[in-house]
């Protein structure tokens, strides 16, 4: 909402602010259930470039109620990405754009796959305590930097099927 200029010796100045809208939908598993606590967050879709990681700025965020409902309140007009928090042993399974005001939206939820990945050094031996990041393509906030364990494993459960970029730093 842009202000008006407000011309000097102007005691009061009245702003009317757009009513607010809602996203409402049902996050739900492969079998059609609801998935009861999932966080479900709402982002700008269209990132101003200027605002950098676009996701760590959500403009609403509520958990699931029974059946996997959720309701985003006080979102403006607009376009947004709808993110799905991983609720053990589920991930999402896109991240959809949905223009707010909506109501039936249906975000489902997949199983996880488990990423294990040694580290071992040149001579083929494991390496114990090696920083790891991993993550998969932008715009999902995935990365992630854990350590190898004695065996030189490390392990991430619930993790999105497909494409990953282990790295050892």
């Amino acid at each position: 909402v842009s202000v008006p200029s407000i011309a000097r010796g102007t005691r009061s100045k009245t702003v009317e602010l757009p009513a607010a809208v809602a996203i409402e939908g049902r996050v739900v598993g492969p079998d059609g259930e609801g998935v009861d606590g999932a966080r479900v967050s709402a982002f700008v879709s269209e990132p101003d470039s200027a605002a950098g990681e676009w996701w760590t700025n959500a403009h609403g965020s509520t958990l699931t109620g029974d059946g996997g409902h959720f309701r985003l309140r006080t979102l403006a007009r607009e376009s947004y990405a709808l993110a799905t928090d991983p609720v053990a042993p589920w991930i999402a399974a896109a991240m959809p754009n949905v223009r707010a005001p909506s109501r039936g939206v249906i975000l489902r939820m997949v199983p996880g796959v488990t990423l294990r990945v040694q580290v071992l050094d040149p001579q083929g031996m494991p390496v114990s305590g090696a920083r790891v990041t991993v993550g998969v393509n932008r715009p999902d906030p995935g990365w992630r930097l854990d350590p190898t364990d004695p065996d030189g494993y490390f392990t991430i459960p619930e993790w999105r099927p497909g494409r990953v970029a282990p790295i050892v730093v």
